[in-house]
């Protein structure tokens, strides 16, 4: 019966044991077969009468638990608007089995991330429902199953995971170096410095993380990779500029076995080279890096009557140090 305010006393599973057919009538605005639904037979016979999932949850006579326990399937649920939240008797692999994407299992607040991935979601559903790689991997979600999800290795290196795992779950030292990951770090990780330079980590980089010249030398590196400072390209000037990427001076390199050519060729200052050094000595060390003087020749000839004094230097040009050798004007005609 209705009260005064035309509000329902009774509910309608109450109706229903009560057969009341001209109230649920009245309830259910004279749709036959929702009416039927509520004359006292079980979900299951009405099913097998052909009842479809919308019928019977029209007709408010059935729990979901009953739903459930006369077959109806959580998709058939999902697909007639009933939400996660009114789909407690179900379990979570049924519910992901039937259809209820992992972003509503989060907004129904009722699971937690352990549960989620108990009951079947994967890390790839997980992901696109904006779960955080830290949450998966505090539940013991394995580490090649994020990566294969789609997390990047950023991502992971945030969430806690060590450079050498992330080498075992099949990420290269490229993809670590962009992650983020330090040399240092990757080196630990048991990475040869050969990979390291060949990903992109710059000798000053691998310096920093203990590496010797040598090491650097046999890796590969040039002088003008390792040259803390080198003559700036496409001058004749001594002006020096910074090399972000390099980390060692001249002594260095030397000390380390590079020739005096190649570090002329590296853009190396001939000061920081050869300071110092004049007359004979210069000559020689200049010769040794391929260099050439203008006027330099092959072979000083010999003066059978040389100027007493430098023409430009102002003194003997056997002891001007201004040039490298000798200049041909300071030489008299035969």
């Amino acid at each position: 019966m209705l009260s005064g305010t035309d509000e329902p006393i009774f509910t309608p599973k109450e109706l229903k044991m009560l057969r009341h057919a001209k109230i649920m009538d009245a309830l259910y605005g004279g749709e036959p077969r929702i009416v039927a639904a509520t004359d006292g037979r079980s979900v299951r016979e009405l099913r097998q009468e052909g009842f479809t999932c919308h019928e019977l949850v029209a007709s408010s006579a059935f729990t979901i638990r009953e739903l459930r326990l006369g077959s109806v399937s959580a998709s058939e649920l999902r697909a007639v608007g009933v939400s996660v939240n009114d789909c407690r008797p179900f379990t979570i692999s049924e519910l992901r089995a039937g259809g209820y994407p992992a972003s509503e299992m989060r907004a129904a607040c009722r699971y937690t991330t352990g549960e989620l991935v108990e009951g079947g979601y994967t890390a790839s559903e997980l992901r696109t429902a904006a779960f955080d790689s830290r949450e998966l991997k505090n539940v013991g979600v394995p580490l090649v199953e994020l990566k294969e999800a789609g997390y990047t290795g950023m991502q992971l290196r945030i969430a806690g995971y060590a450079a050498k795992k992330m080498r075992t779950a099949g990420f290269s030292v490229v993809e670590l170096r962009e992650a983020g990951y330090t040399a240092s770090q990757v080196l630990k990780a048991g990475v040869p410095v050969e990979a390291c330079k060949a990903a992109g980590y710059t000798a000053a980089e691998l310096r920093a993380a203990g590496v010797s010249v040598l090491t650097l030398k046999a890796a590969g590196f040039t002088t003008r990779e390792l040259l803390a400072q080198r003559l700036v390209e496409g001058t004749t000037t001594s002006e020096k500029e910074p090399n972000p990427g390099g980390c060692c001076t001249v002594n260095e390199l030397l000390e380390a076995g590079f020739a005096a050519r190649e570090l002329n060729e590296g853009g190396a200052d001939l000061d920081d080279m050869f300071g110092g050094k004049t007359g004979v000595d210069a000559v020689v060390a200049y010769r040794a890096a391929g260099i050439r003087a203008i006027g330099l020749r092959e072979e000083i000839p010999r003066a059978t009557s040389p100027s007493p004094t430098c023409c430009t230097a102002g003194t003997h040009w056997r002891s001007c140090t201004r040039r490298v050798t000798r200049p041909a004007s300071c030489l008299e005609p035969a």
